[in-house]
């Protein structure tokens, strides 16, 4: 019994280091993946498009920061992304994203810039016109400002976020005509109550408010005087039996 218990000590004894080595060699070859694939980690960018008539491109991610080029409508950055998703920096509840536009790099506010490819460059379909001369504005370092752009009343509107009478304003486009008599594509906001959306007609509510209230008046006055008629019919009545 005593010689086998040795036999099992000895064996136990060989094969223990073998068990660490092996483990050891397993925990090195995960980590040495982990650090291959971190160490790889593949980089890209894509083309973004400047939807501000102003935008600057900031040495940080901070507004404080110093200002490297200030881009207008249009101008096209390349933003750096990583795993499919752009590089984002927070600041102050800001998002930034890491571009390059020519020689330029640096950090510009993410609200000012949409996909190349979601940019519009002609509009399908209008879908809104506004109601009254409207003063376009326009989105800078994440605030509405306006501008002096006024579009005229009727003015055909392209609304790509939707409408929300509740909201202040509406991100619409709309298509100004070039000198050389070529048109483009322009983004803004308009005031919500400036804003008519196709298939809402306010004077057609107004006047399908008014027809309702005229003919609830007329309803009621139609009641009353039924009333009245019966209620003298049945007085009568009663006079005539209180005679007899």
């Amino acid at each position: 019994m005593i010689r086998f218990i040795l036999i099992l000590m000895i064996c136990f004894c060989f094969a223990c280091p073998a068990m660490i080595s092996s483990t050891t060699n397993s925990a090195t070859a995960s980590t040495g993946v982990s650090n291959y694939d971190a160490e790889n980690f593949e980089t890209s960018t894509q083309n973004f498009v400047v939807t501000a008539n102003k935008a600057n491109i900031f040495k940080n991610a901070d507004f404080a920061s110093d200002v490297l080029k200030t881009l207008s409508l249009k101008n096209v950055v390349q933003v750096t992304f990583t795993d499919n998703k752009p590089i984002e920096t927070l600041k102050d509840n800001f998002v930034f994203y890491s571009v390059k536009f020519a020689d330029v790099e640096g950090f510009m506010l993410a609200d000012l810039l949409v996909p190349e490819q979601k940019f519009l460059t002609s509009i399908p379909k209008f879908n809104a016109q506004t109601n009254t001369e409207a003063r376009v504005y326009f989105l800078e370092d994440n605030k509405i400002k306006e501008s002096e752009i006024t579009l005229k009343n009727k003015e055909r509107i392209f609304l790509y976020e939707g409408f929300d009478s509740k909201k202040e304003f509406t991100a619409i486009t709309y298509v100004v005509t070039n000198q050389d008599g070529t048109h483009s594509v322009m983004y803004g906001y308009l005031k919500s109550k400036d804003i008519n959306p196709d298939g809402i007609n306010p004077l057609l509510i107004t006047c399908v408010v008014l027809i309702l209230a005229i003919l609830g008046i007329i309803f009621a006055w139609m009641f009353m005087k039924n009333k009245k008629i019966k209620f003298k019919k049945k007085k009568s009545v009663d006079i005539q039996k209180t005679s007899e």
